[in-house]
């Protein structure tokens, strides 16, 4: 199937917002788990999706500001005291690896037009892991992690379903895709499904991103690439299967016209950093199933990036791990309402 992304071609004519309840009064949970994606990840993926308790458990919350001495225990209530963008969450190793499959709750925001909705699904991690490189050794080459390049603290990705309505029925415009912060839509025509209602995300290896992609036809995309040396790129394959409309929670982020959070997710309102800025940098290597590299391989791992340092060749968004910003800066937080425009 040939995947040509489209762009986003739906305008809001206005910005207010509404919203009174933890979902709208047209906008069910039940159609929201009706639409709610499918994930696949790779089989070697061992950074997992979380709930926002999870990832706060014995975190700390800090400012860059100085408005306030550290603070832990935190909880839904302490970010919504200290939503200002110069807060930041120092998350504690011990939850890097996120909560086992279904726990895990899938977030979701809604915004509802006169002719449609637009629901964002997100899922919540305490860690993107290292990079995933393919190193282009002559005759030779091989993939590697490299823990502490890349790596950052907390992450959220989201995936978008457009839905027209027509009387009481609704149609897919369009599903969006979001890998390293952005946006790749595309029209039903060109999506997976599940059940003809779920979208199928197939989830990058270690970094979280979705995509549209069927790892049958090609398993990885390469953002860099430097002829017979490396190739920094994403990965995904046929592991693990997450459908949360079957079994898993529903928690929506949603805040009203006055700013507050709807429901009770408290966290909605937090427009600080989930995770605490980090320098990386080569450390150690290893193979996606975890083992360690031979001893060739680490030689030329290292040779690579000393290479790569010297002539400027790695990405800074590599050198410099920052976590992402939490919800209450996010356009999809709040309500909208007014008509979108094809």
């Amino acid at each position: 199937m040939k995947l040509d992304p489209v762009p986003l071609s739906l305008k809001v004519v206005a910005l207010e917002n509404q919203m009174d309840t933890a979902v709208t009064s047209r906008v069910t949970i039940d159609l929201v788990k009706k639409y709610a994606p499918v994930f696949r990840f790779h089989p070697n993926e061992t950074f997992w999706p979380s709930s926002i308790e999870y990832l706060l458990d014995g975190a700390i919350l800090r400012s860059r500001a100085g408005r306030h001495e550290p603070i832990s225990p935190v909880t839904q209530t302490t970010l919504l005291e200290h939503p200002e963008s110069t807060s930041y969450l120092t998350i504690n190793p011990s939850q890097f690896s996120g909560q086992t499959l279904p726990t895990a709750p899938l977030y979701y925001a809604v915004q509802e037009y006169e002719d449609g909705v637009e629901l964002t699904y997100l899922t919540l991690s305490p860690l993107q892991g290292g990079q995933t490189v393919r190193a282009l050794r002559l005759f030779s080459e091989f993939n590697c992690i490299i823990p502490t390049l890349g790596m950052h603290q907390g992450d959220l990705e989201q995936c978008i379903v457009t839905l027209a309505k027509s009387s009481d029925s609704y149609t897919i415009v369009h599903v969006g895709f979001e890998a390293h912060g952005k946006l790749t839509f595309y029209t039903p025509d060109k999506v997976n499904w599940e059940d003809h209602t779920h979208p199928i995300a197939h989830v990058n290896l270690n970094s979280h991103g979705f995509v549209n992609r069927d790892p049958s036809q090609t398993d990885h995309v390469f953002q860099v690439t430097i002829p017979a040396t490396v190739a920094i790129g994403d990965w995904i394959g046929a592991g693990k299967w997450w459908r949360p409309h079957l079994d898993s929670p529903f928690k929506q982020l949603g805040l009203d016209e006055e700013g507050k959070p709807i429901g009770d997710q408290l966290w909605a309102a937090y427009g600080g950093r989930l995770g605490d800025e980090q320098a990386n940098g080569l450390q150690s290597a290893h193979y996606f199933d975890g083992r360690n590299l031979k001893s060739a391989d680490w030689t030329f791992v290292q040779l690579i990036y000393g290479g790569g340092r010297l002539l400027n060749k790695i990405p800074a968004d590599k050198l410099v791990g920052n976590g992402p910003p939490g919800p209450g800066v996010r356009g999809w937080v709040r309500m909208t309402k007014g008509r979108m425009i094809r």
